[in-house]
């Protein structure tokens, strides 16, 4: 009885740390990729952000060169949609 009880202790233990690492492995795996999201996402509000400007930009010299305030200084202005 004792040995039996013995090999049972050690299979618990074995799941128990089997469980642990790989629980540890799967973190470590998942981490890198959180932060890679995070920057991803970052990078998505910071482009929206800019073509915003973008669009207000445009729809203020609009305005301008309909009342005639505005002259554009060149033909070859980037065309960004």
């Amino acid at each position: 009885m004792n040995r039996l009880s013995d090999q049972r202790v050690k299979r618990i233990a074995a799941l128990v740390l089997g469980t642990f690492a790989g629980a540890f492995m799967i973190d470590c795996q998942y981490r890198p990729l959180e932060s890679l999201e995070n920057k991803l996402e970052m990078g998505k509000i910071e482009l929206s952000q800019k073509y915003q400007r973008i669009r207000e930009e445009r729809r203020i010299r609009q305005m301008e060169w309909q009342e005639g305030i505005f002259e554009p200084q060149s033909k070859k202005e980037p065309h960004i949609t």
